[in-house]
This record gives C-alpha cells, structure tokens and sequence, in this order.
C-alpha cells in the first residue's frame, strides 16, 4: 500500500509528464531518445501498447514511438498507480 506521500508523488509525476507532453507535442521531433526506447523495452511490447491504449482509448497503435505521447501516457499510467 502506497503512503500518502508516495501517492502525492505520483500524482505530481503524472502533473508534470502531462505538461511536459504538450510541451512536446508542439515541436517537430518526436524522436525518442536511445535511453528512453531502451526502457520502453524493458516494460515490453505487449505492456508498453496497454499503457498507450489505457491512455488514448484503445486509438494508439505504436504510440510509445513518439515522445509526446509516451510522456502524457506514462503519466496517465503513473495517475492510476497514485489512485491504486
């Protein structure tokens, strides 16, 4: 069980990634960075599409290949793990 704290955290996270995702959306690089597609792998193809879809409604065939959309959709993910 998260603490308080840890939920704040979270929660605060998902704010910023969210932000930080609109940010990006209005330049014209959607390139993920080396280390950024090196952990999207780490959560796994299968794992990595739920989270997109989870975030867009089911609209997000490889969404985690663009920056914008893996910002705002890790932040999603991390705004269901605050309220868990």
């Amino acid at each position: 069980m998260k603490t308080a704290s840890e939920k704040a955290v979270l929660k605060l996270a998902a704010h910023l990634l969210a932000e930080y995702g609109s940010e990006l959306s209005n330049n014209t690089c959607n390139d993920l960075e080396p280390e950024v597609v090196k952990m999207i792998k780490e959560i796994g193809k299968d794992e990595s599409q739920k989270i997109a879809d989870d975030w867009n409604g089911g609209e997000c065939e490889g969404g985690l290949d663009c920056d914008w959309i893996t910002a705002k959709a890790i932040g999603n993910k991390l705004r269901q793990m605050a309220e868990e």
